[in-house]
């Protein structure tokens, strides 16, 4: 989520904290928002589902703001060598192969859009459509239905 007056966010927001949940679990990582830019880490998670909530702590109380989750993200671990993967798909965007793991229960949408974005191509058509129509031709093909679909260029 981007903020409306990054400056004003910045002033009220500065001693927040950006806060993840992983697979559910009891506690959430906390990563200072402003003074600490890096990006978090995260070690021992195996090639499997998993989900993730974000959220931001109340810069005076320290509890999380419930308002500004979107909510649990499931994702899925595909190793390395994309050796959790059911299937690996492939594709050849701008002279370049990229290998695209494939497992019941993933959302094509998802790794299109990540894809695209990957690639400098997010939103546009010349890259969404013909990577989730492999995707889903793919998907079909090893046999995984899927239910996510293409609407006007975008994915929904």
């Amino acid at each position: 989520m981007e903020p409306r007056n990054p400056d004003i966010f910045e002033k009220y927001f500065q001693h927040s904290f950006t806060c993840f949940n992983i697979d559910i679990a009891t506690a959430h990582a906390c990563f200072s928002l402003f003074k600490n830019r890096f990006e978090p880490l995260v070690i021992g998670l195996e090639n499997d589902m998993h989900t993730i909530e974000a959220s931001l702590s109340n810069p005076n109380t320290g509890d999380l703001l419930e308002e500004s989750s979107r909510g649990t993200t499931t994702f899925f671990m595909a190793g390395k060598s994309n050796e959790g993967a059911a299937y690996t798909a492939e594709i050849n965007i701008r002279g370049k192969l990229h290998r695209i793991p494939i497992v019941r229960g993933g959302c094509l949408a998802e790794q299109t859009k990540a894809l695209c974005r990957s690639v400098g191509l997010e939103g546009q058509a010349v890259c969404v459509d013909p990577v989730f129509q492999h995707l889903q031709l793919v998907a079909n093909q090893i046999g995984f239905f899927t239910s996510n679909v293409l609407v006007g260029g975008s994915l929904a």
